[in-house]
């Protein structure tokens, strides 16, 4: 007979253990003996605990640069893939693009005249500087 839920006694669940512990390996490794039997859509959200704890770590880790060109490769491959990560359609997510965005450059429209109804913007350069550790 198959368990249906996970003994969390094992575990501190606070959100500090969640994103530096791999927690990820904790669930797989509860969820292991009943992997064969999980839906996709638990699987993938396994799949999705890992993803976003590597990229917070990775947001410590990389420059704006980087980060950015991750993140959205991470957003085509999901707009690619069979079953998407449920993350990537999050309120939370869009936010995350744009912020990343942000840290690389702005778009300043310019103030339409006469002459120019439909001003083209000038993309600032902001290349947030990396942390120094």
């Amino acid at each position: 007979k198959a368990v249906t839920f996970i003994d969390w006694t094992k575990f501190d669940l606070t959100l500090e253990n969640c994103v530096t512990t791999n927690f990820d390996l904790k669930i797989s490794h509860q969820l292991d003996s009943d992997w064969h039997r999980l839906k996709p859509s638990t699987k993938q959200l396994v799949n999705d605990l890992r993803h976003l704890r590597q990229l917070f770590h990775y947001l410590l880790q990389y420059d704006c640069i980087a980060f950015w060109r991750l993140i959205n490769n991470i957003k085509r491959m999901g707009a690619k893939s069979r079953n998407p990560s449920l993350w990537l359609l999050t309120p939370a997510a869009d936010r995350l693009f744009k912020v990343a965005k942000e840290r690389i450059y702005k778009i300043v429209s310019g103030k339409p005249t006469k002459d120019n109804p439909n001003p083209v913007g000038n993309i600032i350069p902001i290349l947030e500087e990396n942390p120094k550790w």
